[in-house]
């Protein structure tokens, strides 16, 4: 009777203990399973958010590189097209005018009597063979002479401007004239900046610039007119190899800077983003780069957000400018995939070992599990090791990256088809029951699908492929095996420290 009772009293609890039990492993079971959706979900979401934010940050850059699309630099010729004709001729000019530039940059220098003509004192020694010849010495008569008794045709046309016949010839088809006042013995700043304003009064230049190397001479002329705009340059000092202070003139609108110093934190100092609302009035400068004369330099600067380029070579920057406009994405997408690829083929692989290894890429790059196609590829190049090209399989995996996403679907159904399993709905409530846990089997079961499908399709995928890209790579391979990256010309180490060292003679004389 005792024995019967105390029987009777434990059964409750074993029923209790044994409840107790099958709710822990259900509900370590439902544990297990959150713990692998939670695994598969970052496995499936944090590559593609990745991704996204890599994009984000892609058109940032785009927008940074390729923003000045929206509104281009005004292209502007040094003394007019001197790479056609004599510098600040009206044969110079004219080539400018036909070339439907935005500006025209005009060099001042006065004479000995006073009057101010179009011409460096660079050009008068090349007019006279004598390299200490200067402007500031010869009568206007005198200079005028020289110019008619050329002998050798280094003035084609033979006739040196007056800035005043200058102004009247380019001011009224233009949307700037650059006045670039040279500062000279025996006068110097002596008056020149009452002079440059009288002319410029006179000829109603609503659309002057005036700068100099001066700092003088700028203040002058914002001292003595509020009219016209004012710049002042910014260079590399000959004597210490320092910059120029950047931000020293108040009352100017534009600064000239020589173009190898000009980078984006330069650029939003100036234009005054990186500034408070008290500073902006104070900071807020046009930008303008010079003197910019090749074609790689003309890219940098479009890039930088720049307001305007003064070169020798206008035609040559306009095609620049008109090449980059209509090709602004293209610019990205050749640096990113087309030169990587005209490497591979510059190396001379075979064609059959770039087939596969095109073919294998992109296969593995639609593997349905998103993120795990890099590690894929990994592991498939140290597997197979000299018998494929990994930059060839790694460039094809990321360009299959935007097609994985969308055969994720179809990989699926197509593993449901095989295995008659049920067909995963593709809804909000089967999305919900996915996150609370009430869908784990068919989680499971639908990745399994996926993995299936693409297992079965990857073989005939890589199949097709192998037989599209072999007879490309056989015609791809012999024509690029022997051609150079990009369309430079291949010059040796001694010929770009000559000619590094030339240009940056060039450049420095505005």
């Amino acid at each position: 009777m005792a024995i019967s009772t105390r029987v009777g009293r434990r059964q409750p609890l074993l029923h209790q203990s044994l409840q107790r039990r099958q709710r822990w492993r259900f509900s370590s079971k439902r544990v297990l399973f959150r713990a692998i959706l939670v695994s598969v979900a970052f496995i499936a979401f944090v590559p593609p958010i990745f991704f996204l934010f890599r994009l984000k940050l892609f058109h940032r850059m785009q927008s940074r590189k390729c923003g000045w699309l929206n509104e281009p630099p005004l292209v502007c010729a040094h003394g007019g097209d001197s790479s056609k004709a004599f510098p600040n001729t009206m044969a110079a000019y004219r080539f400018a005018l036909r070339s439907q530039v935005d500006c025209i940059e005009i060099d001042v220098s006065r004479s000995l009597d006073g009057v101010l003509l179009a011409l460096h004192d660079r050009d008068l020694q090349r007019i006279t063979g004598n390299n200490t010849s200067k402007v500031g010495y010869l009568s206007m008569k005198e200079i005028k002479d020289l110019g008619s008794m050329d002998h050798y045709g280094k003035v084609p046309d033979k006739n040196i401007l007056t800035i005043e016949e200058a102004l009247e010839l380019v001011s009224g088809s233009v949307r700037q004239v650059i006045l670039d006042v040279k500062v000279g013995p025996p006068s110097f700043e002596k008056g020149l900046a009452k002079d440059v304003l009288s002319v410029v009064k006179r000829v109603q230049c609503k659309n002057c610039l005036v700068w100099a190397k001066s700092d003088n001479l700028a203040r002058d002329v914002i001292r003595l007119s509020s009219d016209v705009t004012v710049g002042y340059i910014v260079m590399m000092d000959p004597s210490t190899g320092a910059r120029s202070n950047l931000l020293r003139m108040k009352g100017a609108g534009v600064v000239g800077v020589y173009h190898p110093l000009i980078d984006e934190k330069l650029v939003r100092n100036l234009h005054g983003y990186d500034c408070n609302l008290d500073a902006l009035a104070w900071r807020k400068k046009k930008v303008y780069a010079w003197t910019v004369d090749d074609v790689d330099s003309m890219q940098e600067m479009l890039s930088e957000h720049i307001d305007a380029v003064v070169t020798s070579n206008p035609t040559v920057l306009q095609g620049v400018v008109m090449a980059a406009t209509s090709n602004g994405v293209s610019i990205w997408f050749n640096k990113k995939v087309v030169d990587p690829l005209l490497e591979i083929l510059r190396r001379g692989a075979e064609p059959k070992l770039l087939a596969f290894s095109a073919a294998l890429g992109l296969t593995i790059g639609l593997f349905p599990i998103c993120g795990t196609t890099v590690l894929l590829c990994g592991m498939v190049i140290a597997l197979l090791g000299s018998h494929c090209h990994a930059p060839t399989v790694m460039l094809a995996n990321v360009l299959a990256t935007p097609i994985e996403l969308s055969l994720v679907v179809p990989f699926l159904r197509f593993g449901e088809f095989i295995s008659g399993g049920a067909h995963f709905p593709l809804t909000s409530d089967a999305f919900k029951k996915v996150l609370t846990g009430q869908a784990s089997n068919e989680v499971l079961i639908s990745i399994a699908h996926a993995l299936l499908g693409w297992l079965v399709a990857a073989p005939l995928i890589f199949a097709a492929l192998y037989i599209v890209f072999l007879p490309c790579f056989k015609v791809l391979v012999p024509k690029f095996s022997a051609a150079p990256l990009s369309p430079k010309k291949s010059v040796s180490p001694t010929e770009v420290r000559l000619k590094g060292a030339s240009g940056q003679q060039k450049s420095m004389k505005v």
